[in-house]
């Protein structure tokens, strides 16, 4: 693009300005030190770009019609070319292309859930073969006690709630899972990537087909482990559409949101779930099971932090964490 940009509007001059804006875009991602990005990328490209656009101008014959073969002046014609069909196409039909190829997460939502577990039920996880342990044991294993490490995990699900299809996921899973305050929430991102090693913010990769090969293994009862997922938006719909799928039943229901209730509402739903339209309901949904009671369940029992791990500098500042979250909070916009 900078090639085209700079052939169309001015030379090397032109080039080179818009080599330093991307440049200085690049940083500004960096400055922002956002989450679940991977800020290496930005730091090569930035490299990248000074190398590529100043220090081999098209000026000095490094032009792609410079180059001895004939396929390279259509390849720079037909990958952005490529690119921007992607885009269009997934934004009209999200579910047919991945979101980093349509550039979702430039749209406002894309494809998400959340996972929610019957506390006496998660041990069954642990019967599916994978590349590494699910989080929580992780961190347990790494010294802290079980009620610091559900504390520490939750985080991912207060960082979540700040995206607006998160507040549609929640509003679901309050309105159909009524044990829901005695059940273990996992984020889908999370524990996709304890049972296949990737996820990179791909909700397709752990929509329904990965929670029936996890059932082939880990055998849950109906309502035991039950995920809310939701898909992007697609483009001048306004709505979000979403399925609750149980790993032994399969899919039990299908509905919709309106993007502008999830936006206009806060994170933590002080007005409740948001409005939830059903489209579909599975004639097994009544088979459901909703029995949880104690969030603990028997792989976790609690103890006093003291007996379980010796008082450090990072258990201390988690154990602070924890306290200041269960403070009632002051002066919060309700």
């Amino acid at each position: 693009m900078l090639f085209v940009v700079g052939t169309a509007l001015g030379g090397q001059t032109t080039v080179t300005l818009a080599t330093l804006l991307m440049v200085g875009f690049c940083f500004f991602i960096i400055s922002t030190f956002p989450v679940a990005v991977p800020l290496e990328w930005n730091l090569l490209f930035a490299i990248c770009a000074v190398i590529f656009f100043i220090g081999y101008p098209n000026s000095a014959g490094f032009s792609a019609f410079d180059m001895s073969e004939p396929w390279m002046p259509f390849a720079v014609i037909a990958i952005p070319l490529i690119l921007v069909i992607l885009v269009i196409f997934g934004s009209i039909r999200p579910d047919k292309v991945s979101f980093l190829a349509s550039l979702r997460q430039y749209g406002g939502n894309w494809a998400t859930a959340l996972w929610a577990i019957h506390p006496d039920a998660e041990k069954k996880l642990h019967r599916v073969y994978r590349p590494t342990k699910d989080q929580i044991d992780q961190i347990q294993a790494m010294g802290l006690p079980y009620p610091l490490a559900e504390a520490f995990l939750e985080m991912s699900l207060g960082w979540r709630s700040l995206h607006s299809q998160a507040r549609g996921l929640f509003s679901l899973l309050l309105k159909e899972v009524p044990d829901i305050d005695h059940r273990r929430i996992r984020e889908a991102e999370f524990a996709c990537n304890a049972m296949i090693g990737f996820n990179f913010g791909e909700g397709h990769f752990h929509n329904e087909e990965l929670i029936a090969a996890i059932q082939e293994e880990a055998q849950f009862e109906p309502g035991e482990f039950i995920v809310a997922w939701v898909e992007s938006e697609a483009l001048w719909h306004g709505y979000q559409e979403y399925k609750l799928i149980d790993a032994a039943l399969g899919i039990v229901e299908r509905g919709r949101w309106q993007v502008k209730d999830s936006v206009a509402e806060q994170p933590w739903l002080p007005n409740g779930p948001i409005p939830l339209t059903v489209t579909w309901r599975s004639p097994d949904f009544d088979k459901l099971q909703f029995t949880a009671t104690d969030i603990v369940g028997p792989d976790a029992v609690p103890q006093p932090l003291e007996e379980l791990v010796e008082p450090g500098a990072t258990t201390a500042a988690l154990a602070q964490i924890v306290l200041e979250a269960e403070a009632p909070a002051e002066g919060v916009a309700r």
